[in-house]
């Protein structure tokens, strides 16, 4: 029996999700030195773009 592999490249770019009921997008940052983190926050460009449309 022999198998056949099949590879592509495929180039992904992530993003939040945009749909009206998707849940908040989270952010939070850690310090590379000591390893502090801040709280994690919503993302409050959802709001404004909400009041905008």
């Amino acid at each position: 029996m022999s198998s056949r592999a099949v590879v592509r490249r495929e180039t992904w770019t992530p993003e939040p999700d945009r749909e009206p009921d998707a849940e908040p997008t989270t952010y939070a940052v850690q310090c590379a030195v000591d390893g502090e983190r801040s709280p994690p926050s919503e993302d409050s460009r959802r709001d404004r773009r909400a009041r905008d449309e």
